[in-house]
């Protein structure tokens, strides 16, 4: 069994880059608008933070790497847990929106809501807001399982980073999520 999650952990980590340009795209792709664009933005910026970061900071990686840049923050960490965390609390914001404003309108029609959460509703009549909830919670859980899993794989599997390079990545990712959130994406959802 170890052998079989080792080898997902070492697909899931070549597929990272993949994983995080496909989610630009999509992005970008289904809304097509002002939103969508400051959230690719803010993960450009994030990330230009973070190799700027890892340039001052200049900890080596671990000596079991086969990299020779610098390790500190950790650039997937970063990056992961930016997406995750951006993605996470506009599909809060827009759940509660949608419960909100079900009260006064039965009938829901998907263009009705804001990105991310228009992506998860349906046209049906009745259980909208449940199945919308639901399916939110699952994308928020999946988004932060793919996120831990890929740093675990990043310390114990190719041996890329130690915990405290993690860590960090996590930290800038989860605040400056955070800030680009509350500056630029609140006040447009």
């Amino acid at each position: 069994m170890e052998t079989i999650w080792r080898r997902c952990l070492v697909v899931l980590n070549r597929c990272c880059s993949m994983v995080v340009a496909g989610s630009a795209f999509v992005v970008l792709a289904y809304r097509r608008d002002v939103v969508a664009a400051a959230v690719v933005v803010g993960a450009l910026v994030d990330a230009g933070a973070g190799k700027l970061l890892k340039r001052a900071f200049a900890v080596q990686r671990p000596s079991t790497s086969a990299k020779q840049s610098h390790g500190m923050p950790s650039s997937h960490a970063n990056s992961l847990f930016f997406w995750a965390t951006t993605l996470s609390l506009a599909l809060v914001k827009t759940a509660n929106d949608l419960s909100l404003s079900s009260s006064s309108s039965p009938i829901l029609r998907k263009g009705d809501y804001h990105f991310p959460m228009s992506m998860f509703i349906t046209t049906t009549n009745m259980g909208t807001i449940s199945i919308a909830t639901d399916l939110a919670l699952a994308a928020v859980f999946t988004m932060f399982a793919y996120t831990v899993a890929i740093c675990y794989a990043r310390v114990y599997v190719s041996k890329d980073h130690t915990i405290p390079q993690i860590a960090a990545g996590a930290i800038l990712g989860i605040f400056f999520s955070l800030c680009w959130y509350i500056l630029f994406l609140e006040p447009i959802l």
